[in-house]
């Protein structure tokens, strides 16, 4: 396989065969754990910056402890910007990470498709991350096994992953539907005022008969 393959655009990932959704989500995912690590390391790297900065005002009781722990600080500064890159990307990003706006894929809830994640869903979808990650990865795989390719995050959340492809044609199919359906409805509107307009609210104005009678008549009242 070509790296050019790779690409978002690719007929490799955008066909449902050979590519498709799932895949497109995989290297989304891929490369959304790459910027969470890239982010611990340069907060790791400013922290141990730091200690080394003012670790000769310390005891060495205290660079000890320290020195001793590094590894469950870095565990929960981990945790930390997992949890929050994921709960922003889906709450204040439309549903996208980068990873999935690079590979051209969004979370939208089941509820409405054309709406956006509300606060509930995206802590629901990013505590289900949260916890396939404490797992060790292990229920990340569930969508391969799962005939409807649904994930963890996914069954929790009552959200889902719809290829950008997929969300614009729903989104051009349902504004032709409510156009369709003002159009229908002001035809509607249109059918039933003509309907409304009958003999009875009908004025007929007098033809000229009427007038030439009336002279007529004029003329004898004055004879008289």
């Amino acid at each position: 396989m070509d790296l050019k393959d790779l690409s978002p655009n690719s007929d490799w990932l955008k066909s449902p065969r050979k590519g498709g959704s799932l895949r497109r989500r995989t290297f989304s995912f891929f490369l959304d754990l790459f910027c969470v690590l890239l982010t611990t390391k340069l907060l790791m790297a400013s922290y141990i910056s730091y200690l080394r900065t003012f670790m000769f005002m310390m005891g060495e009781k205290s660079q000890a402890l320290l020195t001793t722990q590094m590894h469950k600080v870095e565990f929960s500064i981990i945790t930390v910007v997992f949890f929050g890159y994921f709960f922003l990307s889906y709450y204040m990003g439309a549903g996208k990470t980068p990873g999935k706006i690079l590979f051209r894929l969004r979370v939208v809830p089941n509820r409405n498709e054309t709406e956006l994640l509300t606060f509930k869903e995206s802590i629901k979808r990013t505590s289900a991350y949260l916890f396939c990650y404490l797992t060790g990865f292990v229920l990340f795989a569930i969508p391969y096994f799962n005939k409807n390719k649904e994930g963890l995050p996914d069954m929790f959340s009552d959200s889902k992953v719809m290829t950008e492809e997929a969300f614009q044609a729903m989104l051009k199919n349902s504004k032709e539907e409510s156009k369709k359906d003002k159009t229908a409805g002001e035809q509607l509107e249109l059918d039933f005022t003509s309907v409304a307009v009958s003999q009875d609210n009908i004025i007929y104005l007098p033809g000229p008969e009427f007038y030439k009678d009336q002279v007529i008549k004029d003329d004898e009242d004055k004879a008289a």
